[in-house]
């Protein structure tokens, strides 16, 4: 909660970009839970670091960095972030001052442990005499009413706060004596920025929330987030989202170095509060029926965007007491009549009861009659100083009569049971599951962190990683060390894995136990070289061929000699050898069986690859007649020079005479001539398709040696 504050005083010691970081990252889940850091990092905490002494220093900000939480008290009923219409005043009495007044408005009221008060303690000055105070909560006359029931971050208790007659020390004084006006002006420019920060996240946080719903529904085949038209408002979205980013974290740097920000700051707050409210408005509109509903965290945004945009005049403002002990259908006009004035010239205390019921875990009465006696004891103290006549209004209903002693209960906080943990501590080091467990129970009940309610249909689980992971600047693409480690290892593993199962497989098809030693073999051993081999006769030389081949076989395979008449077996030995020989035989059968297969799979696989060459080889075929007679069709023929032969022979009528004129016509021989020439060159075929073949030229081919070097001759020119 302290993340400015030194390390002297048991803060981290950050920096205020750090909280605005802090403030972006906690509204992307529970914009209501950033206000307490935004509140307690960028108004009270400031403004104890610059102006607080040593005393007031030791005093509340090791606690404020852990335990307490502090609110800033300055709206009221008729002054909102206008502190010139201020109403309460802080009298001198002595060396003490008199607190009395009502603070509305006020956040993280319900929880806070102490306050900083805006109360001005020379009111012929004006805004000069405001003075800023520290008030505890434990201090008598301070009471801090019922939760207001909000449109949006509801978590956030925002409380009306009543000073009656608080005794404060000069002490208690924060700053310098009427200077209370200008330190909450320059606080407040510094809180704009923090507002812009949580209005950020608040965007950024429904944003991530919509995306992975528009990535799974999906309508008429297509999922959402592929339409065009959706792609461009959520291309929208992200650019304003991102121009937000940029314009608090200006602000924020400015402040950090010391150069003047009011301006960025006011523009960060107001951009990024719009961004938020047109954010969520669409992420509403995207999620379409479910956006509607409690089920998805979208809503809960768009209620709680609306506090970024929430007025700051004192016009906006109304009042915080309702008239509800008015009895319903009367004029307002007979009362101000029985009164003598009008209700508008008159205070709230005057007219309206309040309640001011402490906030104590035991209620005795309830809040009517609390109400009814908190009017009664005010009537008493305040007819001295403020003498009213007894308004003649209509009846209300009878009070029941306490039969209790009126006994004020002072609220005390209760006391932690164990230890907090220091969540800034860098060096903390859980050693225990104990301390794991006390350590989460911490963090929920002082940040309320959960998870956002995820579609049912999304393919992953939210993350509580930062949003987006920057890798460092000099990080490779290359696999670590250790991951490559892990790799081989996995690996070699592997292998092992596998040839242990290959042992495993080979011991288990010999025999478990060993041979047990007979007599017959006892004897053998004692007797070697007494008995006669048999492959041999007694003068040493061979029995038969055949024994000489065994005994050749005998060697080649290194077999041991066994003679069968001396070695015996047991009957568990010989069980053993025939359950191997069986299993050799049923090795040896699926390894036939096996061979067989794959013969019949290789067939056919070489006759599939045979009737595919062979289609192949068919398809080009034809493939190249079609092209072949294409050609043929299209292009022009050659024609050669061969000798050119009449088609049609001269002949004359016998009906004609030699002398007649008809003689004049052309007998043919000049068309002929024409012809001729037509086809020497090529323009004309000459007898049709059917000479084509006599036309084809029959040349030899001539081979020509080629050389690099042209030949010296004699006579030549070329020295």
């Amino acid at each position: 909660m302290g993340i400015e504050v030194p390390e002297k005083y048991g803060g981290p010691g950050t920096s205020f970009f750090d909280s605005i970081l802090v403030i972006e990252e906690l509204a992307k889940v529970d914009p209501s839970v950033s206000v307490f850091v935004d509140v307690q990092n960028t108004l009270v905490i400031p403004l104890i670091l610059q102006l607080g002494t040593e005393e007031q220093k030791l005093k509340y900000l090791p606690k404020a960095c852990h335990e307490w939480v502090g609110s800033f008290c300055l709206s009221e009923a008729g002054s909102g972030s206008d502190a010139f219409g201020m109403k309460t005043v802080a009298k001198a009495d002595g060396d003490d001052f008199l607190i009395t007044g009502t603070k509305l408005w006020i956040t993280n009221a319900g929880h806070a442990s102490f306050f900083l008060v805006f109360a001005n303690a020379d009111p012929s000055k004006g805004y000069k005499g405001i003075t800023c105070f520290l008030v505890d909560r434990n201090q008598e006359g301070v009471t801090v009413e019922r939760k207001e029931d909000k449109l949006g971050i509801r978590a956030s208790s925002t409380c009306p706060v009543h000073f009656e007659g608080v005794r404060v020390p000069k002490s208690a004084i924060l700053g310098e004596y009427g200077k209370g006006y200008k330190y909450a002006i320059e606080c407040l420019n510094a809180g704009r920025i923090g507002i812009g920060a949580q209005m950020l996240g608040l965007a950024q946080g429904c944003y991530d929330n919509a995306i992975p719903y528009l990535r799974e529904r999906k309508q008429f085949g297509s999922r959402l987030i592929d339409f065009q038209g959706m792609q461009h408002q959520i291309a929208q979205v992200a650019v304003e989202i991102e121009c937000a980013r940029l314009l608090v974290y200006n602000a924020a740097r400015l402040k950090e170095n010391g150069i003047s920000f009011v301006k960025q700051a006011a523009m960060a707050k107001l951009y990024s509060s719009q961004v938020a409210t047109g954010a969520t408005s669409k992420c509403v509109e995207w999620l379409g029926g479910v956006g509607f509903t409690k089920e998805y965290p979208i809503e809960k945004f768009y209620r709680d965007s609306k506090i970024g945009m929430k007025a700051k005049t004192a016009a906006s403002r109304t009042a915080r007491h309702k008239k509800k002990y008015w009895r319903k259908g009367t004029d307002v006009a007979d009362f101000e009549k029985t009164l003598h004035s009008g209700i508008k010239d008159k205070p709230d205390h005057e007219l309206f009861t309040i309640d001011r019921t402490p906030s104590a875990e035991v209620k005795k009465y309830t809040k009517r009659q609390q109400a009814a006696l908190d009017k009664i004891s005010r009537s008493i103290n305040e007819q001295e100083k403020l003498p009213l006549p007894e308004p003649k209004a209509p009846s209300l209903k009878k009070q029941p009569k306490l039969k209790q002693v009126v006994k004020r209960v002072e609220k005390t906080l209760p006391k932690p049971k164990i230890g907090d943990y220091d969540l800034w501590e860098k060096d903390f080091v859980p050693k225990t599951n104990l301390e794991y467990q006390e350590a989460g129970d911490h963090m929920l009940l002082y940040t309320k962190k959960k998870l956002p309610k995820q579609p049912s249909t999304a393919r992953f689980k939210p993350s509580l990683l930062d949003h987006v992971q920057v890798p460092h600047a000099g990080t490779s693409y290359n696999p670590k060390a250790d991951d490559y480690e892990k790799y081989v290892t996995e690996i070699a593993k592997a292998e092992t894995q596998l040839i242990h199962e290959e042992e495993r497989i080979a011991k288990a098809g010999k025999p478990k136990h060993e041979s047990v030693v007979t007599y017959a073999e006892k004897s053998l051993e004692e007797t070697e070289g007494l008995v006669i081999d048999p492959r041999y006769s007694a003068d040493g030389d061979t029995v038969d061929e055949t024994n000489e081949n065994e005994g050749e076989e005998a060697m080649e395979t290194d077999e041991k000699i066994v003679i069968s008449h001396l070695k015996r077996k047991t009957r568990k030995q010989k069980l053993n050898a025939a359950k191997e020989k069986k299993l050799q035989r049923e090795q040896k059968r699926r390894k036939e069986i096996e061979k067989k297969q794959h013969d019949v799979f290789k067939a056919k696989s070489i006759n599939k690859e045979l009737a595919k060459t062979e289609q192949e080889v068919e398809e080009n075929a034809a493939k190249r007649k079609k092209q072949k007679f294409l050609k043929k069709m299209t292009t022009r023929q050659r024609l050669g020079g061969g000798e050119f032969k009449d088609e049609e022979e001269p002949f004359l009528l016998q009906e004609e005479l030699p002398d007649s004129l008809r003689r004049l016509k052309p007998q043919g021989h000049v068309l002929n001539d024409r012809l001729a020439s037509l086809q020497k060159r090529n323009i004309l075929p000459i007898g049709g398709p059917r000479n084509k073949n006599k036309l084809k030229s029959k040349l030899k081919r001539k081979f020509v040696e080629k050389r690099l070097v042209a030949e010296v001759i004699k006579g030549s020119r070329v020295m």
